[in-house]
């Protein structure tokens, strides 16, 4: 793809982000009961393919200052979308296994989506953990499933690119080292771990003096 003309594919992507947007807003706000995304990608069949991507990618290695940058997120983008492209059907599986997923507590079905508003407003701590328990397994024996497909999809096509798995590809695509951010977040939580039980420690205490001086006060106040 020696003749890709940026201009053009960049006016087409935008394009593209456009309508992928759309669907996403429209399905997930509840007003397109369907999420069909696959149907968005086949209307720019052009733009996400692995030959787009190492032209983009050769393109980048050569570019030097403002066009490196604006390749890189151009290359970044064409990245994701090949994958996106590459699991369409599997991303609308998922999006339509969830809408179409409830959960089954006290006898009560209950709407996938729904039900972490219901748990937030769940007054009852023992019924809140069984509709914890209830969407646990709707995670585990619905959801997991076609998110490990998805995933084993992504590792392969990353390989098929040339790079180890998904983390490689997308270290270099984004110029980020996520080893070294795993292990800075790793001693940054252990740096900080005393001082978070301190707090949190203070924070319970304060909480609980309150209710302890809600009571008195509820109980001096009462008429005899």
């Amino acid at each position: 793809m020696t003749d890709l003309d940026l201009e053009s594919y960049r006016g087409r992507a935008e394009q593209f982000v456009g309508e992928l947007d759309k669907e996403f807003y429209l399905h997930f706000a509840g007003l397109k009961p369907e999420a069909n995304f696959a149907a968005v990608y086949d209307r720019f069949p052009e733009l996400f393919t692995a030959d787009a991507v190492k032209e983009l990618d050769r393109r980048y290695a050569g570019a030097e200052d403002d066009e490196k940058k604006r390749l890189a997120y151009l290359l970044e983008l064409t990245v994701e979308g090949f994958f996106g492209a590459e699991t369409k059907e599997l991303s609308d599986e998922i999006a339509n296994t969830e809408t179409q997923a409830t959960v089954e507590v006290d006898g009560e079905s209950i709407p996938y989506r729904y039900s972490s508003v219901v748990l937030a407003n769940e007054p009852d701590r023992e019924r809140r953990k069984r509709l914890h328990a209830a969407r646990l397994d709707v995670v585990a024996g619905t959801f997991n499933p076609l998110y490990d497909e998805l995933w084993r999809r992504s590792h392969a096509l990353a390989q098929g690119l040339g790079y180890d798995d998904y983390e490689s590809l997308f270290s270099e695509i984004k110029g980020i080292d996520y080893g070294l951010l795993r292990a800075q977040t790793d001693s940054m939580l252990q740096d900080t771990e005393g001082l978070f039980q301190r707090s949190l420690d203070r924070l319970v205490e304060t909480i609980l003096l309150r209710i302890s001086l809600s009571r008195i006060f509820t109980t001096y106040s009462s008429p005899a």
